[in-house]
């Protein structure tokens, strides 16, 4: 006797078999998404708001967006519960305006100023961005300290001299940070260019933007110094000096008076990994240096602070794109003017070993950074092992 074959599923049974086993996934789904949701809904609502503000602020996306991009099945309950912190959020303020950390301000003023006895203090600006999306909080903060020092600078050189001819120069070193930085103070701060009142009209003539150095990619121009500089005289109604490649003597002479000149330096950081600096080298077939942490400004700097001497062609190669603002000449900028770094990224913390190197010399004047960077840095620079004790997070 033959044995019976076994029947084939028909296509009925696979179908039902299929939107079984999608029911099971989805369910999964369902439920990871319900759990992130629960731990959102944990947390006090001025948090929630840090959450959300910054997504709806920095890219317009609604309750529904939101919801989808922290990972939450849409319900009337979840948008319900991110409008709330939105209405909280703005309650406040018209614009997303970052939490001050006073206690990792003080804490890091006791450490890196008084304690290393600094003739020149840094001034600390700290926001609390341990929550909500990465470039966002100190970005906003470091806009807003910019812009107040342009203006109070600009604005005490044409009281003091308003027939004066001396430029005020502001100069930037790019990158990604940066140009973050500028198109916030671009979209929240007031646009010089659109006011006729005589004083600012006196301050935007006096204003010069320069590039700190003429390197760029070409599929992130936006980031490079040259085009932030004309992105910033455009919204002050200014003047700009691009650097050009091997610029002719003429050109030359004026760009380094220009950067002598310099009132206030923007730069941000790069990490060994990720900087633009690390990218540029690697585009051009140039090795970094073994013993380099991260750049300042395009600058390699050592764990300990200390520049790194170039010789030969690698020194032939930085000095066509940074002829002038090397790292001794932005030490000799922090000794009479304002240079800010804006310690942040997409990953903060994997720039830790290139901030401390910042920290350890004296680059610069104020330092604009999160909270979560501000305690590793304490963590690594000693701040336990000499008695202090860290802030509550």
């Amino acid at each position: 006797m033959s044995k019976r074959k076994p029947r084939k599923p028909s296509k009925v049974t696979k179908r039902a078999s299929k939107r079984l086993r999608d029911k099971r996934s989805q369910t999964e789904e369902s439920l990871l998404k319900q759990q992130a949701f629960d731990e959102f809904k944990k947390l006090p609502i001025g948090r929630r708001a840090a959450i959300v503000a910054p997504l709806a602020w920095r890219e317009l996306l609604n309750a529904g967006c939101i919801a989808r991009r922290l990972n939450f099945e849409l319900t009337s309950e979840v948008e319900t519960t991110i409008h709330r912190a939105m209405r909280h959020a703005y309650g406040k303020t018209v614009k997303f305006t970052p939490e001050r950390d006073i206690a990792y301000e003080a804490a890091l003023h006791e450490y890196i100023n008084v304690k290393q006895n600094r003739v020149r203090p840094i001034l600390f600006h700290v926001v609390d961005d341990q929550f909500g999306p990465a470039l966002t909080a100190v970005p906003t903060r470091a806009a807003n300290v910019i812009f107040e020092l342009i203006e109070s600078t600009v604005s005490k050189r044409v009281e003091q001299d308003p027939n004066g001819k001396l430029p005020v120069v502001i100069g930037n070193a790019g990158g990604q940070t940066v140009a973050t930085t500028i198109k916030v103070m671009r979209r929240e701060c007031p646009q010089w260019a659109d006011y006729n009142d005589e004083k600012i009209s006196l301050m935007r003539d006096r204003l010069r933007f320069v590039s700190g150095n003429a390197a760029y990619h070409a599929n992130r121009f936006e980031e490079s110094a040259n085009y932030l500089s004309v992105s910033l005289a455009e919204s002050f109604g200014s003047k700009h000096y691009a650097l050009q490649v091997k610029p002719d003597r003429d050109n030359q002479s004026t760009y380094q008076l220009l950067i002598q000149q310099t009132a206030i330096f923007i730069c941000g950081v790069g990490s060994i990994n990720g900087s633009s600096l690390t990218q540029f080298f690697a585009d051009h077939g140039v090795e970094v240096p073994d013993n380099a942490v991260g750049d300042i400004a395009f600058n390699w700097l050592k764990a300990e602070g200390k520049p790194i001497e170039h010789e030969g062609a690698i020194k032939a190669y930085m000095h066509e794109v940074n002829p002038v603002m090397t790292a001794d000449q932005l030490l000799i900028t922090s000794g009479r003017a304002r240079v800010v770094v804006v310690l942040d990224g997409d990953q903060p913390l994997e720039k830790i070993a290139i901030s401390t190197a910042v920290l350890r010399g004296t680059y610069v004047t104020d330092v604009v950074v999160g909270t979560r960077l501000a305690r590793e840095l304490l963590l690594t620079l000693g701040w336990k092992e000499s008695g202090g004790k860290l802030p509550e997070a």
